[in-house]
């Protein structure tokens, strides 16, 4: 009779074999197949954030996440902007976000908040459907350069949309004030 979760000697050997066989196997394929690899270990995240685009406000939120040892997963469809990414065997899928089957190998449904910074209002749009639909808890983020589309993608079930129009005036918008001062 084994108590309750202890293995008995050959379960425990069975066990740690296991475990070694899994870690060669994920260190041939991370250097015989990097992309794959980094997918699988995307697969395996929970609670984390979901950058979908290698934008350069995407790329400050993933630099954000790395300094700061928080888990992501990065989906971008251009392989040469995530490269040295792939190659540091970080969680990136190269593939297209607004594929169900991407969001899923992401972890959707595990995630915890999704920030859209792709430059694409299609994949903005479909993306964040997608995302509400498989996900009902993440907060949902989207970064949306035509102010028209802020009411479509809240109702698809963006919490949050953020005009990069907005924003920068936002910032601008005190400097003018103070030029306007001084004459």
């Amino acid at each position: 009779m084994v108590p309750f979760g202890i293995f008995t000697p050959s379960g425990a050997n069975v066990c740690c074999f296991g475990i070694v066989i899994s870690i060669f196997f994920m260190q041939a394929l991370q250097r015989y197949n990097p992309l794959e690899g980094c997918r699988m270990l995307a697969k395996e995240m929970q609670d984390h954030v979901i950058v979908v685009g290698h934008t350069h406000l995407g790329a400050r939120i993933v630099d954000h996440l790395r300094q700061r040892s928080r888990p992501y997963v990065l989906i971008d469809r251009d392989v040469a902007s995530v490269d040295d990414l792939v190659r540091e065997g970080e969680p990136v899928i190269v593939d297209d976000a607004k594929q169900e089957s991407t969001l899923l190998d992401a972890g959707i449904e595990r995630a915890r908040l999704v920030v859209i910074t792709s430059n694409s209002i299609e994949t903005a749009l479909i993306v964040t459907k997608r995302a509400r639909d498989r996900n009902k808890k993440a907060l949902i983020i989207v970064r949306c350069f035509l102010d028209e589309f802020t009411e479509i993608l809240e109702s698809l079930g963006a919490n949050e949309v953020i005009s990069s129009s907005k924003s920068a005036f936002t910032g601008i918008s005190s400097h003018l004030d103070s030029v306007g001062a001084l004459r």
